[in-house]
């Protein structure tokens, strides 16, 4: 596992917002150039989305776009 746990922290790491399908950079090792892309938001029910997609979801559901856990 620590191996695999490496590996991945010297790559960019990103998830897919379910609301736009861009990606989520949730991890960018130093001198990658993706630090400050490094922006999101993480539901109760452990849903990533950013930050500006989360808010407008919300004005109009308050529910996750991905479980439709209330948040």
């Amino acid at each position: 596992m620590d191996g695999v746990r490496r590996l991945m922290m010297k790559e960019v790491l990103g998830v897919d917002c379910v609301i736009c399908f861009e990606k989520c950079i949730v991890h960018a090792p130093t001198g990658s150039g993706y630090e400050e892309d490094i922006n999101y938001y993480v539901t109760p029910c452990n849903h990533v989305f950013h930050p500006k997609c989360l808010a407008r979801w919300m004005k109009n559901k308050m529910e996750c776009p991905t479980c439709r856990a209330q948040l």
